[in-house]
């Protein structure tokens, strides 16, 4: 999430509003957990949903009915903004998880029948900046996003050095366990995703003082795409130094009176049952409780007329149906007014 404030307890009460008049979306709730922060399926999964926790927790949902499906609180180190901030599956018994682990590092782990580390990043010197999105690829490679490695200003010039994993997208080949750089000059890539139906790549970069911004990378880029941390925040000069090949967001948002403070990056809408939001990008802020679209690759930003606070993230099921969780304990799905 903050994310700056992924895990603060916040002394405000869940606003999970209806559709305002003439708004054609609605938000149905479908659960309460503690402190959820991811939803996802295996592929073609329409029947469950896979509930994420930061404290370690993975619930199976199946309608109202929830059953516990790994408890990693032995491995996971939760708190402020790290925990078990991510899940990827191939299937119930193959899956990827994301966390912070006891000496602050980041992992990234396969599990079901066996239990493998495909990567760990040194992140102990700050607690905050840890990223937390996994995503399989459309060219079926492990996708993780990885904070800048924490504190004020990416003090260490991480994001810019891609000669660590701090402040990238990194691609995992599952086959050879190989780790490699896809994407630089990130601060806290919380949450990212791929269309299902094109296969680009949305990430929500979470700024500093000024500026939240999405960024957007057609399907098939090659590696070595550079959003400009810290050089740049958003499309404003940062600090001075170079940024070489600088791809500028496609939505900025700034720090103002609206109550914007960190971006939650969404999902493209493919329910084929929700019409009204077809094809748009959807994306919040954990601050400023309006969840928001844009039109596919950018452009004609607008409210959907929902609320959620605490917005942690989007995710979807196998049909493609939208589901988004707050911090505060709702997961809700969204569906046609």
């Amino acid at each position: 999430m903050t994310v700056k404030r992924l895990l603060l307890v916040l002394p405000v009460a869940l606003l999970a509003f209806p559709a305002h008049a003439g708004a054609a979306a609605k938000l149905v709730r479908v659960g309460s957990f503690s402190s959820p922060v991811y939803v996802t399926t295996p592929p073609g999964d329409s029947k469950n949903v896979y509930v994420v926790e930061q404290e370690g927790r993975i619930y199976r949902l199946t309608g109202k009915r929830k059953k516990l499906f790994a408890d990693l609180r032995s491995s996971v180190q939760a708190g402020g903004e790290r925990g078990l901030l991510g899940l990827a599956m191939k299937s119930s018994r193959q899956y990827y998880v994301y966390f912070t682990d006891s000496t602050g590092d980041i992992r990234v782990q396969e599990r079901g029948r066996r239990v493998r580390n495909l990567l760990r990043v040194r992140h102990r010197k700050f607690a905050n900046h840890n990223g937390g999105q996994l995503a399989i690829g459309p060219d079926g490679k492990l996708y993780a996003g990885i904070g800048d490695g924490g504190g004020a200003g990416d003090p260490d010039g991480n994001g810019q050095d891609r000669g660590t994993f701090l402040g990238k997208i990194a691609r995992i080949d599952l086959r050879t366990r190989r780790a490699s750089v896809y994407a630089y000059g990130l601060r806290n890539p919380f949450r990212f995703s791929f269309d299902r139906k094109t296969g680009d790549l949305y990430i929500g970069d979470v700024g500093q003082n000024e500026v939240e911004e999405i960024d957007f990378l057609k399907a098939g880029t090659p590696a070595g795409s550079n959003f400009g941390w810290n050089t740049f925040e958003g499309s404003r000069r940062f600090k001075g130094g170079e940024a070489p090949g600088h791809v500028p967001p496609v939505l900025e948002r700034t720090h103002s009176g609206d109550g914007v403070c960190s971006v939650t990056g969404g999902v493209v809408v493919r329910d084929p049952a929700l019409t009204s939001l077809a094809g748009r990008y959807l994306h919040g802020d954990f601050c400023d409780p309006s969840i928001r679209s844009m039109a596919a690759g950018g452009g004609d930003d607008r409210a959907t007329g929902l609320s959620l606070s605490q917005l942690s993230s989007f995710g979807e099921d196998g049909a493609g149906r939208v589901f988004v969780t707050s911090l505060d304990g709702g997961v809700f799905r969204l569906a046609e007014g």
